[in-house]
């Protein structure tokens, strides 16, 4: 989740968002970015729209982790495995990069994650919003100075969080990471570029820079092929085993052998295609190689029309391809994947592709 004014960063959260929607687009993590000032009339008021699109997101019952990142922040190592970050801490309610002045509930807002799978994350979200409802649309509209002429949103979040600590008793629910070392704010895996670099033009600058080197070994894209469709594994098209997704992706577990996805039965013309299948593999100890099996068929599974193995020898994001010719016009077209074990897989989403006429 990022944010900007629609002028002055506008251009710095471009820049920098486009290392972000690529790292969640690889793994079929949902990006959402807002460009504007809710509570508009001056550029540094689109500070508190991470607020709205938080409780946005209450109010949708959504369940899982969020992070967000400021406009200044860009993915810094787009190999970091974040799935097997999160794997072990559905106990927190939110991570902070914390411990400012030795205080590790003095946080820096520039970047943090909240559960809202928990039941103090949405609390916060909740209370958070309340501190931001606080402030009269009056005073919001006639402020001139951050900081100064209303409260700022990094206060307001860490009054929430200081309350839940100090007067609740509830700082195990937190975890508090140190500056420079989070993983949810500017360190490993996240970098910012502060006022402290320069002006804004310099800021800009520096991230695209560094978002270009990043960027410079994207998987490949098919220029040359139509999209025809684009699913996301959380679509109910696409079909799994009990218990078979998480963090709404189809996910297999390391000990998981057979068939783990199947989908998403579709009406396809005549032609020249060709299945994408995302995959994600995380946390992969070994060196024995990970084999995949992934077909196309039709008329629910009763004609075979394309076959292939895979062996995956490393972890991180990969695209399995087949293709596959159709003579007719077929129903009920589906792509299974079989998994031999070995590594734990998240399966983003399903490509199909159709090659253009020469």
């Amino acid at each position: 989740m990022q944010t900007s004014d629609s002028n002055v960063y506008y251009e710095m959260l471009q820049q920098a968002s486009r290392t972000v929607r690529d790292y969640c687009f690889r793994r079929g993590i949902f990006y959402e970015q807002y460009v504007g000032e809710k509570r508009n009339n001056m550029p540094w008021k689109a500070a508190y729209n991470r607020i709205e699109m938080l409780q946005s997101l209450l109010r949708e019952n959504f369940s899982g982790w969020v992070l967000y990142m400021d406009a200044d922040s860009y993915i810094a190592d787009p190999n970091f495995d974040i799935f097997h970050y999160f794997s072990d801490k559905d106990h927190y309610a939110g991570i902070f990069s914390g411990h400012l002045n030795g205080v590790p509930y003095n946080i820096n807002s520039g970047g943090f994650a909240i559960n809202f799978n928990h039941p103090l994350g949405r609390e916060i979200v909740q209370d958070y919003t309340k501190e931001y409802n606080n402030i009269s649309k009056e005073n919001m509209n006639s402020a001139l100075t951050w900081e100064r002429d209303v409260p700022e949103d990094q206060f307001m979040l860490h009054s929430v969080i200081r309350r839940y600590v100090d007067d609740f008793g509830f700082s195990d629910k937190f975890l508090f990471e140190f500056a420079d070392h989070s993983y949810v704010n500017n360190g490993p895996f996240i970098s910012q570029v502060l006022r402290t670099f320069g002006n804004i033009s310099d800021r800009v600058a520096r991230i695209r820079e560094k978002s270009d080197l990043i960027l410079s070994e994207n998987i490949p894209t098919n220029f040359d092929k139509d999209t025809i469709f684009s699913i996301h594994t959380s679509h109910p098209r696409i079909s799994t085993i009990e218990h078979g997704r998480r963090f709404s992706l189809v996910h297999a577990p390391k000990d998981y052998k057979g068939i783990i996805l199947w989908g998403p039965y579709i009406s396809l013309h005549s032609g020249r295609y060709e299945c994408s299948t995302y995959i994600y593999v995380s946390n992969k100890e070994d060196d024995r190689p990970v084999n995949l099996t992934l077909d196309v068929t039709a008329n629910h599974g009763n004609t075979e029309l394309s076959r292939k193995q895979f062996q995956i020898f490393n972890s991180g994001s990969q695209v399995l391809s087949i293709p596959f010719v159709l003579n007719e016009n077929y129903d009920n077209i589906e792509t299974r994947v079989e998994t031999g074990g070995g590594a734990e897989i998240y399966f983003p989403r399903v490509n199909i592709l159709r090659e253009r006429d020469s």
